[in-house]
């Protein structure tokens, strides 16, 4: 089946309680990003805002490795 925004996955991959910004563009494409590709993914972190998300270790906010 083809993948578009209206078909994405019903998991949810970003986990609630992170730490950016409300309505943030970033996170809102990350969380369609990570339904897309149905957890199939490992993430590297860039030095962005996006380390805010991921948070500290061992706490993270995303189910992906």
């Amino acid at each position: 089946m083809k993948i578009n925004a209206v078909n994405l996955n019903v998991k949810e991959y970003m986990l609630p309680g992170n730490r950016l910004c409300p309505g943030c563009g970033l996170s809102l494409a990350y969380r369609h990003i990570l339904k897309a590709l149905d957890g199939q993914a490992i993430v590297t972190v860039p030095a962005s805002c996006l380390t805010v998300l991921h948070g500290m270790y061992p706490v993270t906010s995303v189910a992906v490795p």
